[in-house]
């Protein structure tokens, strides 16, 4: 499996260069790869001590310490990192989601648009946009969000599926069929997208 060699060479990269803030941040990364949340948070730290001014670390330390459920904790170093790197759209969608974690999904919203705006490519950003947005009666926003989803990942089942909702909810029973057909296909073991299918079949009739 490339997993564990990848974890193998990102240690050895820290024992030959420990005082590198980088490379205890690539550990980290492969260690979440495996679920190891507790050993990426010491790593994490290490690199944040090391280079307080890596904004990738504290925003990925940020992350993991929410994880943990250190949420005010952890969304004090995902505001650090937007203060070090404020165009970096990664860096604003994870302030967006511990702000969202928090409660907090007028600011969340914004952060996540900032995201999108600056990296149009962000498929994570217009989900959440559009699934925080649809239940606020945002229709038409939600839907632009969710169908920008399915351009940049054809395979985003939950893409689809929220881009059905939301066509519904808008009165648009004929544009949600497709979409929720597609969701079905993508995951058929489903049974909220068979359910919404089947609604919207029963509809149509």
């Amino acid at each position: 499996s490339p997993i564990p060699a990848a974890i193998a060479s990102a240690e050895l990269d820290v024992q030959l260069e420990p005082k590198l803030a980088a490379a205890h941040n690539s550990l980290a990364t492969r260690y979440l790869q495996v679920g190891r949340v507790a050993d990426a948070q010491v790593r994490l730290e290490e690199a944040v001590r090391l280079d307080p001014r890596d904004a990738e670390a504290q925003s990925n330390l940020g992350t993991v310490l929410q994880r943990q459920g250190y949420l005010n904790k952890g969304l004090e170093h995902l505001r650090t990192a937007v203060q070090l790197k404020p165009k970096d759209d990664a860096v604003r969608f994870n302030l967006g989601a511990g702000l969202l974690a928090l409660g907090q999904p007028d600011a969340a919203i914004r952060e996540f648009k900032t995201a999108g705006a600056l990296n149009p490519e962000n498929a994570d950003a217009h989900f959440n946009l559009g699934v925080i947005l649809g239940p606020r009666k945002q229709l038409d926003e939600a839907i632009a969000h969710l169908r920008r989803v399915v351009e940049i990942n054809p395979l985003h089942a939950d893409a689809y599926q929220n881009l059905a909702l939301a066509y519904a909810l808008n009165g648009r029973i004929e544009e949600a069929t497709a979409p929720a057909q597609t969701a079905v296909r993508l995951k058929p073991d489903s049974a909220a997208a068979q359910q919404l299918l089947q609604r919207l079949l029963t509809v149509r009739k």
